[in-house]
């Protein structure tokens, strides 16, 4: 399998020239202090486009968006084009950071 991406500040310029349009899995980072706290962990069939919906003003998820305003966030991701191995690259990353604003 591939290796994860640098991190990126999240910004929307950052996605569209980092990311590609493909499947994978994806991190949301925030810094608390001298901390990096990884607060969501989500997957695609497109990342940029689904890395773009995060950060517009219709974000249905009021914890995202609150990390986002609050904090210097950032973003990792992982290319993975098999949605079975997506489903499991996602729970494992989910089950390591248990971050607070996946459901």
């Amino acid at each position: 399998m591939a290796s994860w991406s640098s991190r990126y500040v999240y910004t929307e310029d950052n996605v569209n020239r980092c990311v590609l349009d493909r499947g994978g899995v994806y991190t949301l980072i925030c810094q608390q202090g001298e901390e990096h706290v990884v607060f969501y962990v989500g997957q695609a069939a497109n990342l940029r486009l689904r890395l773009r919906q995060h950060l517009s003003a219709s974000e249905p998820n009021a914890c995202i968006k609150s990390h986002l305003n609050t904090y210097a966030c950032f973003f990792r991701f992982l290319v993975v084009e098999s949605p079975r191995e997506r489903d499991r690259v996602n729970r494992e990353q989910i089950e390591e950071y248990e971050p607070s604003c996946n459901d």
